[in-house]
Parts: C-alpha cells; sequence; structure tokens
C-alpha cells in the first residue's frame, strides 16, 4: 500500500487509515496535512482509471472551492495502473441531513437560525451550478454527498461518482438514491446506461432547498386522500404528487400535520418548487444559478423576531412564523436548554457615538469593480450591395447592346465591305459577352461575400451574448452584486434609525394625541344633546339645534352656535360648559399625561431596539458576504479570453469583408 506513486512517478507515502467503505479507503498523506488519499480495494477497470485521469487534470480553483475532487492519480509503480486518487482533507464538516433535521440540528448546529439555513442553501446551489458550468453532472444527488461546516461553506463528496464530460467523451455515474431521482427516471430500473443531464440534478438540489427551508420535510410526502397514493415516495414522485402544489388537493395528496405552511416562503420560491416538482419540469426546472438569484433575495430580505433573536423569518410576512408556529409546539428554532423563566439580557440603546462609528465603518467598504470586458464594434458594412447594383446596371446595358448586334447580324449582307465590318462588329459582341460574364462574376462574389457577412454577424452577435451571459454569471459568483444589495439596506436602517432616534419620540407623542383627539370626538358624537340636563338650555333651544343639524356635543362650537340668532349668550354659555364637562370626562377615562409619556418612551425604546437587531443581523450579513469575495478565477479568466479571442477573429475577418466591398 506505502508503494504508491503519482502521474509522475514520485512515491506518495501515505499514512493511518481514516475511514473505510465499501468501494475504498480513504488514508492520511504523509507530509500533506490537507490532503487525503482514496484507495479502491480493487483496481479500477480501464474506463475508470481514464476518467480520474481526466478528472484530475480538470481540477481548477472554483470546482476546489465546492467539492472534494481528485486532485493527484495515485498509481502501482509496477504497471502505473490508476489505484487511487489525492483530494483535498475535508474538516469540521457534516453531511447535510443533519443541518436540515431539527433534531439533529440542536446537537450538529445550535444557535442556528432560518438565515443560516437559507445561505446553506445558496451555497449549495451555487456548487451545483460551478460542477454544472464545468459541463458535469452530480448524478447520484443525495443527502449524504453534500457536506456543510458552521461556516455555511458546503463541499461535495464522492466527486469520482459524478458523471463527468471531456469533449466527446462522457463517463456516466451509474448509481442512484431513489427519493432523490427525478419523475422521468423512475423507470429506468438502473444508471449504467442513463445519460444524466444538469436538469435531473436540479430535482435532487430542489429538494436539497425544500429540506433546509421546510423544517426537514420531503416535498412529496403527505397524508394520502384516496387509497392507493402515498404508498412510497418513489410512486409519489414518479406521479408528480407534489405535496405542498396550489392544487395538491387534485394531486391526492396533502402536507403531513404539524409541518411548516408552504406560504411562509416568498411567492417567488413556490413558484420554483412548483417549477421543480411538478409536470413542466421534466424539460425545464429553475437551474442552480436561478436558485443561487432566488435565494440571495431571500435572505437579504429576512426579518429578525422581537421577541426571539433566533427567530429571523421571510420579509414579506408582517409578523413571526417561527413563535406561530411555538404556539402549537413545533419548535424549529431556539436554544431550548434556556429556561424560559431566565430573565432576558438588558440590551442598551446604542449612542450616537456608536450609530455614527458603525455608518463610518460601512461607508468604508470597498467594492471590487464588476468583471467588464467588450468585444470591439463591427466596422460599417453598408456599402455591401453597391457594387452589386452598379454591376447589375452595367450587366443589363451589355446584354441589350449583345441582343440588338444579333438581331443586326441575323440580316447582314455578305459582301467584302459588309464581312469586315462583320469582323469588327463579332469583335465588339466578343468584348461585350467578356463584360457580361465578368459582371455575373462578380455578382456571384457580392452575393457571396453578403453570406459570408452574414454569417459572421451571427457568429458575432452569438458570442456577445454568451459574454454577457459569462460576465453576469461571473459578477454573480464574485458576490459583489448581492453586498451592495446588502449594505445599501444596512444603510437604510442606519438612516432609519437615526431618523427614530431624532424624531421618534415627538412622533410617538404626536400620533397619540391625534389618537386621543379622535378618541375624543367619537366620545363627544355618541353624547346626545338630551344628555344636557343644564335648566338654561330648554326644550325650545334643543329644536332650534336639531334644525340646524345639531345633535351632538361635538358639533358644538362658538361660532357656530353664535350664528343661531334665536339662542340667548346665556344658552351658548351653557352649551359650551356642557361640551367642557364631557371633555373632562372622557379624559378621566384615559391614562395621565406622566403614564402616557411613559408608554412613549417605552414604545420608542422598543422600536430603537428592533432597529437594533435588524441592524446586527444586516451588518454581519454584510461583513460575511464582504469577507466571502472572490476573485476571478483561471477557469473564468480562460473562458472570457476564449470568447474575446474568438470575438476578435470574427472582428478581422468580418473587416477584411468590409474593407473588400469598398475596393
Amino acid at each position: 500500500m506505502n508503494q504508491l506513486v503519482d502521474k509522475i512517478g514520485r512515491s506518495v507515502p501515505l499514512g493511518r487509515e481514516l475511514g473505510r467503505g465499501g468501494e475504498g479507503a480513504v488514508y492520511e498523506v504523509v507530509g500533506q496535512p490537507d490532503l487525503v488519499a482514496k484507495l479502491y480495494h480493487d483496481v479500477p477497470d480501464a474506463r475508470k482509471q481514464d476518467k480520474l485521469i481526466r478528472m484530475a487534470a480538470g481540477l481548477d480553483d472554483r470546482l476546489h472551492q465546492y467539492a472534494a475532487w481528485p486532485e493527484e492519480t495515485l498509481h502501482q509503480p509496477s504497471d502505473s495502473a490508476v489505484v487511487g486518487f489525492t483530494m483535498q482533507r475535508i474538516k469540521a464538516r457534516k453531511p447535510v441531513h443533519m443541518l436540515y433535521s431539527p433534531g439533529q440540528r440542536r446537537s450538529a448546529f445550535p444557535n442556528t437560525d432560518f438565515g443560516f439555513l437559507v445561505y446553506v442553501a445558496r451555497n449549495i446551489a451555487a456548487a451545483f451550478d460551478t460542477v454544472h458550468d464545468h459541463g458535469h453532472v452530480l448524478g447520484d444527488v443525495n443527502q449524504g454527498n453534500v457536506l456543510v461546516g458552521a461556516d455555511s461553506q458546503v463541499i461535495l463528496i464522492d466527486c469520482d461518482s459524478f458523471q463527468v464530460r471531456f469533449g466527446g467523451i462522457v463517463h456516466r455515474c451509474e448509481v442512484g438514491v431513489a427519493h432523490f431521482t427525478p419523475p422521468e427516471l423512475q423507470h429506468s430500473g438502473g444508471f449504467e446506461q442513463v445519460l444524466r443531464t444538469s436538469n435531473h440534478d436540479c430535482f435532487g438540489l430542489a429538494l436539497l432547498i425544500f429540506h433546509l427551508l421546510m423544517g426537514g420535510r420531503h416535498p412529496f410526502s403527505g397524508v394520502p386522500q384516496s387509497e392507493h397514493v402515498g404508498e412510497t415516495l418513489e410512486s409519489n414522485i414518479r406521479e408528480f404528487r407534489y405535496a405542498y402544489a396550489r392544487d395538491a388537493n387534485l394531486r391526492l395528496l396533502l402536507p403531513p400535520p404539524r409541518s411548516v405552511p408552504i406560504n411562509v416562503l416568498p411567492l417567488s420560491i413556490q413558484d420554483l418548487f412548483e417549477q421543480a416538482f411538478l409536470e413542466p419540469s421534466v424539460t425545464a426546472r429553475p437551474t442552480a444559478a436561478a436558485w443561487v438569484a432566488a435565494l440571495d433575495r431571500l435572505r437579504a430580505g429576512l426579518k429578525t423576531c422581537s421577541q426571539r433573536a433566533l427567530h429571523r423569518y421571510p420579509g414579506q410576512l408582517e409578523s413571526c412564523c417561527w413563535c406561530a408556529l411555538n404556539s402549537q409546539r413545533i419548535v424549529l428554532f431556539g436554544n431550548q436548554t434556556i429556561p424560559k423563566t431566565a430573565p432576558a439580557p438588558r440590551v442598551t440603546l446604542w449612542s450616537e457615538q456608536q450609530i455614527r462609528a458603525l455608518r463610518a465603518e460601512v461607508l468604508r467598504i470597498q467594492f471590487p469593480d464588476p468583471i467588464s470586458v467588450v468585444l470591439p464594434r463591427l466596422p460599417c458594412v453598408s456599402e455591401i450591395g453597391s457594387n452589386h447594383s452598379t454591376v447589375t446596371a452595367v450587366s443589363v446595358c451589355a446584354a441589350l447592346v449583345l441582343a440588338a448586334l444579333l438581331i443586326v447580324l441575323v440580316d447582314w449582307p455578305a459582301d467584302r465591305e459588309s464581312r469586315e465590318l462583320l469582323i469588327l462588329m463579332t469583335i465588339g459582341g466578343s468584348t461585350i459577352l467578356g463584360v457580361l460574364g465578368a459582371s455575373v462574376a462578380i455578382i456571384i462574389t457580392e452575393r457571396r461575400r453578403k453570406q459570408i457577412v452574414q454569417a459572421l454577424e451571427f457568429d458575432y452577435f452569438e458570442v456577445e451574448a454568451k459574454l454577457e451571459v459569462a460576465l453576469k454569471r461571473m459578477n454573480l459568483e464574485l458576490g459583489v452584486h448581492t453586498l451592495r444589495i446588502r449594505t445599501d439596506q444596512l444603510m437604510a436602517l442606519i438612516d432609519e434609525y437615526e431618523l427614530l432616534r431624532r424624531d421618534g419620540l415627538e412622533a410617538f407623542r404626536s400620533e397619540a394625541q391625534a389618537a386621543i383627539h379622535q378618541a375624543q370626538s367619537l366620545y363627544l358624537q355618541k353624547t346626545s344633546l338630551n344628555q344636557c340636563q343644564d335648566p338654561r338650555v330648554q326644550a325650545r333651544h334643543k329644536l332650534v339645534l336639531r334644525e340646524a343639524q345639531i345633535d351632538n356635543a361635538d358639533q358644538l362650537s362658538p361660532a357656530r352656535l353664535q350664528s343661531l340668532d334665536e339662542l340667548e349668550a346665556a344658552v351658548v354659555d351653557a352649551l359650551l360648559a356642557w361640551k367642557g364637562g364631557m371633555i373632562v370626562a372622557f379624559h378621566q377615562t384615559i391614562p395621565n399625561r406622566s403614564d402616557r409619556e411613559t408608554a412613549f418612551r417605552a414604545r420608542h425604546e422598543q422600536s430603537l431596539l428592533r432597529l437594533q437587531a435588524q441592524i446586527e443581523s444586516a451588518h454581519a450579513d454584510v461583513n460575511h458576504l464582504h469577507s466571502n469575495l472572490r476573485p476571478i478565477s483561471n477557469a473564468q479568466r480562460q473562458q472570457l479570453e476564449l470568447l474575446l479571442a474568438k470575438g476578435g477573429e470574427i472582428h478581422r475577418l468580418y473587416s477584411l469583408q468590409a474593407s473588400s466591398g469598398r475596393r
């Protein structure tokens, strides 16, 4: 075992065994703590050896970030047969099912919130997108080949089983897990002859994301609404019985009890799940890149619960969905080891200096410029066709002259002088024929040139479109766009905090005063004039008031009463005094000014604390996104160089055609 060499014959000494499976065992590599070696129990066949050699040669920085990809093949010194390979050593990572299962999460990933799950889902999608972007397919998607760490970063394992493509050579993935297999492959019976696609992978990707966002539930597991429905997960998948679909009742399978309602998620995420799990998905499921963008938007809009710090919930909801589920004894988040009677730690409001320092820190964030390259513009070739028109006109004239000459020759006399003239005319005719032939040749050449130019234009615009897609994908992967969005949201929260800190208390007072005034008005409207018992206000006075459409205390005002000539001054004074007494009675029903001020300050402080929690969450997101910005990889740079080189060659050929048209 210790007598192994790499592809160029260097010795690769192995240390202790770290793990063993049905296919092989994993060992330390002596002197290289960041590497491990996988050795197969049996020497792989020639096709598997070729696959490993090609995979190792195709490794780049992007694959290395997301996958435990073969780095160097290991060989027997005797016959150079490939018996294994080295790969990066994975540390502090656990299978993703230990995160999405609520029971396992409490011990394996304590104190994680929904935002963490969303970010892990996003990183899984980014890993799939990277593999697909290289032309490969995972094939055997399942909960065991995705590992995740406390930093939310993911690593794909068992990469030697992936379906890989190198040019026209495809090495298939020959295994699969039934409850991660898409409907169209449920009848395959085996995978040895199945050519997997990224669309097949995207079924398993959507399923992993569903597990993470929906409390570990399987989207095709539920409560059957008819006999012979829901007998197995495989049959439910095969029959598109997505239990959380909008038409789930027609599919005869409903969500299980005590599950997370699908409507806690934004409609955009619900739509992606339906596109991944229902009938049209067979031809077009949401891509991994589409999931990355959607999950970034979901995470950027999360809110933090005012009651529980670990409750972060989708931003379109009015209140915390996890608290609502807690009330049903469905506990998904929160450190349950803290007694409910334990007093919450006192959170102090930030000082003006603290908020200014935070704003300054955010303003110092450096945003790398997005990757931007452009193809050279194609030159103007409007001259194409101008020569064609000129030559066509010459050709028509020459043809007309030749036709006239032939008509004359039919009746030409046969004497000597006539013969000499005939010779001259024949020479002229030949010249005209030559011109006509040359004209036809030029027309054919021009038409051919126009076809070439049109083909070059098509190729140019195709390269331009590919370049645009590549740049969009690369800038998304670099993380700058998402960082800008979250930083803008953080700055908006800081602005809101400063405004609330400065003007919020007075705003609460004004709001409360307006509410009191409205309540007082309603109270007076309900106080009929019949309740006025002042002897100065007699029945005839009340009749005058009713005729003036004054029926309650709220309608009494000095100006309005003094406009009524039938009312003496003493009656007006009596009515206004009675209204004043009603106002005093109303104010006795509400808290006094001191109590109201205390309530204003408490509301103001709670609002500031709620904003502080949102700012802290957004600040942590910004720091995480900034620390995870990635430079352009060698593979990305090579892709851009290839597209630019192809575009440049098209531009050169196009310019030659344009210049030939002007000669």
